[in-house]
């Protein structure tokens, strides 16, 4: 101490230091530091009290006994107890500030070591400011907040991001991906319990079951993020936990509908899962927003189209049939027309060489009224109920499939290997969009034949 005594008031003004402290309890070791230095101390021994303008501690470490330990309560626990209740000690600190402090991690707690930062003011009773930064389990951190009696409130907590190399095999062994990728945690600044596990560089193995989903998320970085609702002090293990679960809940909603999970993670597109066509023919109903599988092939190099025409059975069946029907029917008429105008001249034509042959008494000879009449290529054609061809309905979806296919690739400009025909199916008149996947493989993992015969 060095300073002014005064006597016989016992008080005290000037600086005072305190090194290799070391505070117990019978937990054992909770605090220690290896230079406590006050400026502009002044101590009343009558009662006693303290108050100190600048407190700077040096390698503080603070020890919590328990994973399940929290700061303000193991700072209360040094503090003797009066009626079950912590007594605080009559001292105000204007403003501490730490210098190379640290607290051992336990269990899924983070470690903190080379923290330095503020508090202010430490008064018995009120609140305390905080500002800290330093590492947390080897991650830059930051935090500000106000430290109260039994709780800590943060108002910003950021940690820096958080490589996560063991866990990027785990995942492609059970996502059946190639291990060549990274995963990293990266926490929200904005929000507390928020961040985003971040992928980069995965590619699926040739019959991995989640080939689709992985080309639903990646963009033209190879990149893809997942939103978690964790702490930014989440531990690797709790981040793979947390992201495994969702991707397997996407997985099942990719399988049921592609479009859905493309809508969530681009919701600035709409895609449609259809075209509906006029019944019976190939013109479509409306060909609106396709326009955006040209934004969807940038944005989504793995994805291609599936076009696959269909046809109603009933509803197209009833209108081509209809159709073949009144063409049948044009058809006889006129056959009908033609044969009837045909035997009326043949019958006029044998009436007046009959009326000849009478005017100059020649014999009529053979009557050929008779055999004209009974002619049968002359007789009316009755009319006959059509059947529609077997290959007609399957040919009108294919047809409208390539009226999408046309539209895409000549209008649009769409690349034309992206783009392809599935067998024409029955289930209205209609074209499906299907989302497929267009992964290609791997120059480094791909043989050909006569490397393998070689090796």
């Amino acid at each position: 101490m060095q300073g002014k005594l005064g006597l016989p008031e016992l008080d005290f003004e000037g600086d005072a230091r305190l090194n290799d402290l070391v505070a117990k309890n019978s937990q054992g070791t909770a605090l220690s530091w290896k230079s406590g230095k006050g400026k502009q101390v002044y101590v009343e021994m009558q009662p006693f009290f303290m108050h100190i303008d600048e407190l700077v501690l040096e390698e503080p470490e603070l020890e919590l006994r328990s994973p399940e330990s929290k700061l303000p309560a193991s700072l209360l626990a040094l503090l003797r107890r009066q009626d079950n209740k912590p007594v605080l000690p009559p001292f105000t600190v204007k403003q501490c500030r730490i210098q190379g402090g640290s607290m051992p991690g336990a269990g899924s707690r983070l470690g903190f070591t080379a923290i330095n930062g503020n508090l202010a003011p430490l008064v018995a009773g009120a609140a305390t400011s905080f500002t800290f930064s330093g590492k947390a389990n080897e991650r830059e951190f930051t935090a500000q907040g106000r430290l109260e009696q039994g709780h800590a409130e943060f108002d910003n907590f950021s940690l820096a991001e958080l490589p996560m190399e063991s866990a990027a095999k785990e995942f492609a062994k059970q996502l059946g991906l190639e291990e060549k990728g990274e995963i990293r945690w990266v926490p929200s600044i904005e929000q507390k319990d928020e961040g985003r596990v971040h992928f980069n560089g995965f590619l699926p193995q040739p019959d991995s079951e989640f080939s689709l989903l992985l080309a639903l998320l990646t963009d033209t970085d190879s990149e893809f993020s997942l939103p978690l609702s964790l702490p930014a002090t989440a531990s690797p293990a709790e981040i793979s936990k947390a992201a495994l679960k969702k991707l397997h809940r996407l997985h099942l909603q990719a399988v049921v509908s592609p479009q859905a999970v493309l809508e969530r993670n681009l919701s600035d597109l709409t895609l449609p899962q259809r075209i509906n066509f006029i019944v019976g023919d190939t013109l479509p109903d409306f060909m609106g927003d396709l326009d955006n599988f040209a934004s969807l092939f940038t944005r989504r190099p793995h994805l291609g189209l599936q076009i696959r025409g269909s046809y109603d059975d009933t509803a197209d069946r009833k209108y081509l049939t209809s159709m073949l029907q009144e063409e049948d029917d044009y058809r006889i008429n006129l056959e009908n027309v033609r044969r009837q105008e045909e035997m009326t001249r043949l019958l006029a034509e044998e009436e007046l060489r009959q009326v000849e042959l009478v005017n100059t008494d020649i014999p009529i000879g053979e009557d050929l009224l008779p055999v004209i009449k009974a002619r049968e290529d002359l007789q009316p054609l009755p009319h006959q109920e059509v059947e529609l061809p077997k290959e007609i309905l399957p040919e009108l979806a294919r047809q409208r499939a390539l009226v999408v296919q046309e539209y895409l690739i000549e209008t649009l400009k769409l690349p034309a290997e992206k783009i392809t025909l599935a067998e024409p199916t029955p289930g209205g008149p209609r074209v499906d969009l299907l989302i497929e996947t267009i992964w290609q493989q791997n120059p480094e993992t791909t043989q050909t034949p006569s490397q393998e015969q070689e090796e």
